[in-house]
């Protein structure tokens, strides 16, 4: 299951009505956020030319850090823009917990190949 640990990380980034990257024809969007016991729950949408895939994703709170991962009970196909999703929000915690670093992730490709390809929105100026 794609995720990835933000070691030393605590607070989950704001996430506004805009979307949180566009690549080319392909939007990210976080429509929703609940904050659960155990950290956050988010319903995602990635629109890929024009085509929206929901799912939710989770960002757990651990005694290291914050895990990122999609939800237990999330049927979607586990493919690249799931993928990417998920590597955006990762990258957005790290942007908001200074002094965090990756931790054990099997999207390390990803999250390191953000910011030259993607627009990455900074919510929190919202």
């Amino acid at each position: 299951m794609p995720h990835a640990v933000i070691q030393d990380a605590s607070e989950a980034p704001s996430f506004g009505t805009q979307p949180i990257a566009r690549e080319g024809r392909v939007v990210h969007k976080v429509a929703e956020v609940a904050e659960t016991t155990r950290g956050w729950l988010l319903k995602s949408i990635v629109i890929d030319d024009g085509e929206p895939t929901k799912f939710f994703t989770r960002i757990d709170r651990r005694e290291d850090g914050l895990l990122v991962r999609l939800d237990d009970h999330v049927d979607v196909e586990r493919g690249p823009r799931v993928f990417d999703h998920l590597a955006l929000l990762a990258k957005m915690i790290l942007a908001a917990n200074p002094g965090s670093t990756l931790g054990k992730t099997n999207l390390a490709d990803r999250i390191e190949a953000i910011g030259g390809a993607a627009e990455v929105t900074d919510s929190r100026a919202r």
